[in-house]
């Protein structure tokens, strides 16, 4: 599907949201975003190590919902760097 495709659909639009921290190591926070990108049917991508990237793509209240998640656990240095809510 290109961009013109995607656009002309009658689909909401998908909103994102960047986060990055010092680092993102621990297996226990690596499942709980799997858990949640999956209960609240979002996409994207983490960059393990130094420093860490966290990349969601979805519904408006999904990303709402993820953010809130995220910033909820204790995290070194989060920052949300973009988010479009």
């Amino acid at each position: 599907m290109d961009i013109l495709e995607q656009q002309s659909s009658n689909r909401p639009p998908d909103y994102h949201a960047l986060l990055t921290s010092h680092h993102f190591m621990f297996p226990t926070k690596r499942r709980s975003l799997q858990r949640w990108s999956s209960e609240l049917s979002i996409s994207g991508f983490t960059k393990v190590g130094y420093p860490g990237v966290i990349y969601a793509q979805g519904s408006q209240e999904s990303i709402k919902e993820f953010v809130a998640n995220v910033k909820s656990m204790q995290w070194l240095a989060l920052r949300v760097r973009f988010w479009n809510p």
